[in-house]
């Protein structure tokens, strides 16, 4: 699934930086041009694979030296054993996925901890220009027109949350962000309306 970052580190960047112990093992899905993982490496020592869709993408992390394997998503992860990452990473991109329950499910089968980040589209900002423009907002986070965006979803935190509930997954912590930075009291309170982007961290139930 393609999403090519910035070179600058993303506020989600920074908070999954936090996330990760050092020294673990980490698959990075959606992996683009490898910027997350390249700084994982370097600054916690990771052991680290990437699995990327787009060829340039896939091309870019090999210079970069990262190990990468181009894949589709929605083909699940049926190629890793059981528990064999302590993170499975799925940043910005689970609104390209179709098949977003077997992926969720799949994270928490291979990893023993899930990191989703998701765009939340009920994000005030969006709803006041959709209502007053009465056309799909361009953001920072939906940065595409109608016609040539890759997002296929648009998911919002309170859908995420649900889904998560429905299918049997815990979500650990909670982490909203409007721009840079997380959201203060009292805003936090009503991250739906209040974050841009929603940051996760998941286990399985049981």
């Amino acid at each position: 699934m393609t999403h090519r970052e910035p070179e600058k580190r993303t506020a989600e960047h920074a908070l999954i930086m936090q996330l990760i112990s050092k020294g673990s093992e980490v698959l990075d899905l959606g992996c683009g041009c490898g910027n997350l993982l390249l700084a994982l490496t370097r600054e916690k020592g990771v052991r680290g694979c990437g699995v990327e869709i787009d060829e340039e993408c896939v091309i870019e992390c090999l210079r970069r030296g990262l190990s990468v394997i181009q894949s589709n998503l929605d083909e699940g992860l049926k190629e890793y054993p059981d528990q064999s990452y302590d993170y499975v990473i799925l940043n910005q991109t689970l609104q390209s996925v179709y098949n977003t329950e077997l992926i969720l499910k799949e994270m928490l089968r291979v990893g023993r901890k899930a990191i989703v980040g998701i765009p939340n589209f009920a994000y005030w900002r969006i709803r006041s220009m959709l209502a007053i423009c009465g056309t799909l907002p361009l953001t920072e986070v939906f940065r595409f027109e109608w016609y040539n965006t890759p997002n296929i979803r648009l998911v919002t935190v309170k859908d995420f949350e649900a889904m998560c509930r429905r299918i049997g997954l815990r979500i650990v912590n909670s982490y909203f962000l409007a721009g840079k930075r997380t959201l203060s009291f009292p805003y936090r309170l009503f991250p739906n309306f209040f974050c841009e982007n929603g940051l996760f961290v998941l286990e399985k139930v049981g």
